[in-house]
């Protein structure tokens, strides 16, 4: 199972060459995101039990599929109606991935992700006029 720095460039440039850890990239753009989005089948491809791969499998294929409809550059009847079909199955497979594989596996944030929501969430707090008053029990 390849991992994201293992994916090779494609066709000059079509797909760029990954960083070591993906998780980590900084100021993404659209390329990269829809670089991430056409290899993520591939590098997920096993990474879980095979009830559970279905579901990934099945949700990046639709998140791909409703992808690649949403860029068009002109839509007629026919490709929104394929477009909202698609959506629905999308929707379908997230609510799928929610129930069954979610509820199976037990996740973490990463260090970034914990400290960027308690700086929100400090923020937040700034902002809304409140201010935190240390107690005994806080210190505990």
């Amino acid at each position: 199972m390849p991992r994201f720095c293992q994916v090779p460039p494609y066709a000059n440039g079509v797909i760029c060459k990954f960083t070591n850890n993906t998780l980590e990239m900084k100021r993404l753009t659209a390329r990269d995101f829809e670089d991430i989005l056409q290899c993520t089948m591939l590098v997920f491809e096993g990474l879980f039990l095979e009830d559970h791969n279905k579901v990934v499998q099945s949700l990046l294929y639709r998140f791909a599929q409703w992808h690649a409809l949403a860029n068009l550059r002109m839509h007629s009847e026919s490709t929104l109606s394929a477009l909202d079909k698609t959506f629905k199955h999308l929707s379908g497979q997230l609510h799928k991935f929610r129930d069954f594989t979610c509820v199976a596996f037990t996740t973490l944030e990463s260090p970034k992700e914990k400290a960027a929501h308690e700086h929100k969430a400090a923020c937040d707090l700034e902002h809304s006029g409140w201010t935190t008053i240390s107690t005994s029990m806080d210190q505990a």
